[in-house]
């Protein structure tokens, strides 16, 4: 099962336990406002992914052993990392034609890359 966030506005994941989605933890698509705060998201194929004029907000969240990116930006979203532990992931952050900011975050032992195009 993966979580969807999409085509809506101001929606707040807060203290959630993501375990072992298929394809994507959370998928933000569309979604104004989206925040994703104090959460746990482990052991999945991707960890957050935003895509279309999706602004993301990820605070205060680990994300852990995932297959691909811990977290993805994809086609005009803007993200905002804060004060994250990213660890032991396929890939650390991704950011395709997308804005990114990232504070206080730790991104740890990628495969691939820590924060990346």
């Amino acid at each position: 099962m993966d979580y969807l966030v999409t085509g809506a506005d101001d929606v707040v994941l807060d203290g959630f336990t993501i375990t072992k989605a298929t394809l994507r933890a959370v998928l933000c698509n569309n979604a104004s406002g989206a925040n994703v705060i104090n959460c746990v998201i482990q052991d999945s194929g991707d960890g957050v992914y935003c895509e279309e004029n999706s602004p993301v907000n990820i605070t205060n969240c680990q994300i852990t052993n995932i297959d691909g990116p811990a977290i993805k930006s994809f086609s005009n979203s803007s993200l905002n990392i804060t004060n994250c532990l990213i660890d032991n992931n396929a890939d650390g952050i991704k950011c395709e034609y997308s804005s990114l900011m990232v504070l206080n975050t730790e991104v740890l032992n990628t495969n691939a890359y820590g924060i990346g195009p």
